[in-house]
């Protein structure tokens, strides 16, 4: 895919073509079809790639939510807690699905779900700031 080579490179070393891949696999993405379209392409700028193995956590529960994460290839299980500590539903994530909004939408919070890679998964991650 040529969205995943130009997330492998390096933010700055991006050209045009490269953001429009990016920009290109985004579209239909729940989260990001709400943000008005004219700040879309900034936020290719600042996307960055993650390769995570198979069996390996993304995040934790209680870790600070400082990034939004959309799968590009591969299935990410979201193990969601509720307040009590005690880990009772999962969702299944998969193709432009994205986890960690609330980096976005409520800064300062922190991770109330553990997310593992059900197998080898590649993401698109967008940094708070």
């Amino acid at each position: 895919q040529g969205c995943l080579e130009a997330l492998r490179k390096p933010p700055g070393e991006r050209s045009a073509q490269e953001l429009h891949k990016i920009f290109a696999e985004l579209r239909g993405n729940h989260f990001l079809d709400q943000i008005p379209a004219a700040f879309h392409m900034d936020l290719c700028k600042g996307m960055e790639h993650r390769m995570v193995e198979r069996g390996i956590e993304v995040v934790f529960a209680g870790d600070p939510l400082d990034e939004m994460f959309i799968i590009v290839a591969g299935s990410v299980r979201a193990i969601l807690e509720p307040s009590n500590g005690i880990y009772n539903r999962t969702i299944d994530l998969s193709d432009k699905d994205c986890f960690g909004e609330q980096a976005i939408t409520m800064p300062g919070t922190d991770m109330r779900m553990q997310a593992v890679a059900l197998e080898d998964s590649e993401l698109m991650v967008l940094p708070r700031e």
